[in-house]
């Protein structure tokens, strides 16, 4: 589950990254820190490795309590980054909203 929630995040990043770069670039926004941390494209190489290293954890962690301890911080994680994401592109695209409206 946590593996799959991270391939998810990852790909996310990886199809949305430009998208949002060029959208926030085109009206000249100034960005937060935290925006401008999730458009770095490191980011997205964390989120593939992180991915990687949950699917290497099956094939290696022998012990199952041992897998779930990870699972489970692997989902806690995941969903702090889902909401540090929705902060961080939501707060630039609602003052976008308007700022057109």
């Amino acid at each position: 589950m946590a593996c799959l929630l991270w391939c998810g995040l990852a790909i996310k990043m990886i199809v949305l990254r430009p998208i949002l770069f060029s959208l926030f670039a085109d009206f000249e926004l100034e960005l937060p820190w935290v925006t401008r941390l999730l458009l770095h494209p490191a980011v997205s190489i964390l989120f593939v490795m992180i991915a990687v290293g949950l699917v290497l954890r099956r094939l290696t962690v022998a012990s199952i309590e041992s897998r779930r301890r990870i699972g489970w911080r692997a989902l806690v994680l995941a969903l702090v980054v889902i909401l540090v994401m929705a902060i961080g592109f939501g707060l630039p695209l609602f003052s976008l909203m308007r700022a057109l409206a």
